[in-house]
C-alpha cells in the first residue's frame, strides 16, 4: 500500500510539474518582455517602418502629461493609432518603430549615413527631411512604411511582389483627379535597393547637403514621385481606394473639422468605402492649429467615451 501510495504521489507531483511548465511557457510566448525568442518572432515577415518625429513638442512636458514614460508615443492619440495598425497587419507583417533621429542613425549604420545637415540629434525635421528619411529606410531595408498618424481599420490584402505601391491622394489639393499625385502616409517597397528608392534617396540626400542655410523646400516629394514615374513607369503602381481622405462627388478633401467633431455617426460629413483599408490624420496640420489644442491633451480613454467621428473610427479600428 505504501508503494502504491508514494507512485500515486509521485505521478501527482509530476503531473504538477508538467502543467507549471506549460504554463510558464505559454506565459513568456504571449509576454513579449518574458519571452526570449521575442526577437526573433516574425523575423521573416516583411516590416512596417513608423518613423516617430520626436524633433516635434514632446507631450510629457506637458503639465498633465508629466507622468507618461518615456516609452509611450508622444500624443496619446498617436499609441491609438499605432494600435489599430498593429491590430490588422500583424499576421502578415512585423512593426518596426524608429524613434528618431538616434534610432535612425544606428539602423543605418551610423550618423556618417545621414545626409550632412541631419547628423545631429536635436535636428529639426520637416517635409523635405522626412523625404529623405522615408526613401532612405525603404532603399536599405524595403517594407511598409505608414505615418504614425494613420488610423487603420481594415486588413491589408497582399502587396505586389515587384513593384513600389503608392495609395491615395496627396491631400494638398482640396479636390482630388485622376491625375491627383499620391499620398505618402503610406508606401510599399517589396524589397531592399530598390531601383525607385536607390535614386530617390540619392536625389533628396544631395538636395539636403547642398541647400544654403535658411532655404526650405515645398513637395520635393511629389516632384520626386513624378520624376521617378518617368523613370521607372513599369515598376510603380498607385493604388486609390484603401485611402479615406475624399467626401462628396466632387472628392474634396477631409478636413480636420470633419473628424474632431461630434456629430453621433460616421457618415455624418463623408462615407467610408467598403474597400477602403485607413484614414490618415494630418498630424503637422493638428499639431499647428491652436483650435485643436485641447484634441493633443485628450487620453486614450477621454477619446475613446467621445462621440466625435474620430472616436467612433478609432471604434471600428478596434481600439
Amino acid at each position: 500500500m505504501k508503494s502504491i501510495g508514494a507512485l500515486t504521489v509521485g505521478v501527482v507531483v509530476l503531473t504538477a510539474m508538467l502543467v507549471g511548465w506549460a504554463t510558464v511557457t505559454s506565459y513568456r510566448e504571449n509576454d513579449m518582455f518574458q519571452d526570449k525568442d521575442n526577437f526573433k518572432r516574425g523575423s521573416k515577415l516583411p516590416v512596417i517602418w513608423i518613423y516617430l518625429n520626436n524633433s516635434d513638442v514632446n507631450s510629457r512636458s506637458w503639465y498633465d502629461f508629466m507622468g507618461r514614460s518615456s516609452r509611450v508615443m508622444n500624443l496619446p492619440f498617436l499609441n491609438m493609432c499605432y494600435e489599430t495598425i498593429v491590430n490588422h497587419t500583424k499576421a502578415n507583417f512585423r512593426v518596426e518603430v524608429i524613434g528618431g533621429l538616434s534610432d535612425l542613425a544606428e539602423r543605418l549604420g551610423g550618423w556618417d549615413a545621414l545626409p550632412e545637415p541631419m547628423r545631429n540629434p536635436d535636428t529639426f525635421i520637416r517635409a523635405p527631411e522626412l523625404n529623405w528619411i522615408r526613401a532612405a529606410v525603404l532603399a536599405k531595408f524595403g517594407g511598409l512604411w505608414i505615418s504614425p498618424s494613420t488610423l487603420w481599420i481594415r486588413k491589408l490584402k497582399p502587396l505586389p511582389t515587384n513593384k513600389v505601391v503608392f495609395f491615395g491622394m496627396n491631400t494638398e489639393e482640396t479636390y482630388g483627379t485622376k491625375s491627383s499625385p499620391p499620398a505618402f502616409d503610406v508606401i510599399w517597397s517589396p524589397k531592399p535597393e530598390h531601383d525607385v528608392w536607390v535614386e530617390w534617396e540619392q536625389v533628396a540626400r544631395e538636395r539636403l547637403n547642398f541647400r544654403t542655410g535658411g532655404s526650405e523646400f515645398r513637395n520635393d516629394e511629389i516632384a520626386d514621385f513624378e520624376n521617378a514615374l518617368k523613370k521607372f513607369p513599369d515598376k510603380i503602381q498607385v493604388i486609390r481606394l484603401p485611402e479615406i481622405s475624399r467626401k462628396g462627388a466632387n472628392r474634396r478633401r477631409i478636413e480636420l473639422e470633419d473628424l474632431i467633431t461630434t456629430t453621433g455617426s460616421t457618415h455624418a460629413s463623408f462615407d467610408i468605402p467598403k474597400d477602403a483599408l485607413y484614414l490618415p490624420i494630418p498630424l503637422e496640420e493638428l499639431m499647428q492649429r491652436e483650435k485643436f489644442g485641447w484634441f493633443l491633451r485628450m487620453s486614450e480613454d477621454q477619446i475613446m467615451s467621445s462621440d466625435m467621428v474620430i472616436s467612433h473610427l478609432f471604434r471600428k479600428g478596434n481600439v
